[in-house]
């Protein structure tokens, strides 16, 4: 480490998961990179403590690796905001653990500057899924402009430290911990995109698994609805002027109907969304 500060911080978060059967901590590992003053923080979310913890392979590429366990699925907002705090770095690299990283990508966050935040094009069965430029996916490496509006998941992103400073500065914290899981990456891009000063980089990026389009157990998809239907609740409350927000809950209440009588699936959980929006926070948050 120069001067106490890491050149590149590596935030990889494993759920039901280990060290060993991380596709993201694999292709690490056989990116044959040497690493130089950069740290690799490992945080196992849950919901079991990990059975081995056996780093030796990424410190023999240089990594200076640290293991984090919080086994009651923490909410990802507070996980990457204690992340930020916990290590001093040039640029901080979020990770999920199902990431197809290449040697490509990996250089280009080696590579970036701290005063930009670098975001991969994210593919999907080898078609591009994301990021959104106005709407649009971008489908080429390109800087953004000034008005331009980015929307984007949160893994694979490179966050220079002058990006965390400039966001925390105005909005207390870097992410937003009234968000649990949705909403975490909608909430810190509306965030970067109200900064004129911050510089958007779209780069060469990797294969990604986006639960969205898998087909999962029926309680996995209702958890998920429940988590969706809290984040977009939430996100009217906090995101949009009153107005906005209480004409797009009256829309969502008539869809909501519409759907019911002509035994459509519904895209929310509405006695969930209404508790979010009435009472301001998850259902998991225990402050207030």
């Amino acid at each position: 480490m120069i001067d106490g500060v890491y050149n590149v911080t590596f935030l990889v978060l494993l759920y039901n998961n280990e060290i060993s059967t991380s596709t993201t901590l694999n292709t690490l590992l056989n990116s044959e990179i040497e690493y130089h003053n950069c740290k690799l923080i490992i945080w196992n979310n849950g919901p079991s403590s990990l059975n081995c913890k056996d780093t030796m392979p990424f410190r023999a590429m240089g990594l200076n690796v640290n293991i984090q366990e919080t086994i009651n699925n923490e909410s990802l907002a507070k996980i990457y905001n204690k992340f930020i705090k916990l290590v001093k770095s040039h640029k901080y690299v979020i990770l999920d653990d199902d990431s197809h990283l290449n040697k490509n990508y990996l250089e280009l966050t080696l590579n970036a500057t701290e005063c930009e935040l670098c975001v991969p094009m994210i593919t999907y069965k080898n078609k591009i899924a994301g990021p959104k430029c106005n709407g649009i996916i971008v489908s080429q490496i390109k800087k953004l402009d000034v008005d331009d509006k980015l929307m984007t998941i949160g893994s694979g992103m490179v966050i220079g430290n002058k990006v965390v400073s400039d966001v925390a500065a105005i909005y207390g914290s870097t992410f937003d911990e009234r968000f649990y899981l949705y909403g975490v990456d909608y909430t810190f891009c509306h965030r970067v995109n109200q900064i004129s000063s911050i510089d958007i980089r779209i780069i060469q990026g990797f294969e990604h698994s986006l639960s969205r389009f898998i087909d999962e157990e029926d309680l996995v998809t209702q958890f998920r609805l429940k988590e969706r239907s809290y984040d977009q609740a939430l996100r009217l409350r906090y995101y949009n002027s009153w107005m906005r927000s209480s004409y797009r809950v009256i829309r969502i209440l008539v869809v909501h109907l519409v759907k019911k009588v002509s035994k459509k699936k519904q895209s929310i959980l509405l006695v969930d969304f209404l508790k979010a929006y009435i009472k301001g926070k998850h259902y998991r948050d225990n402050n207030g």
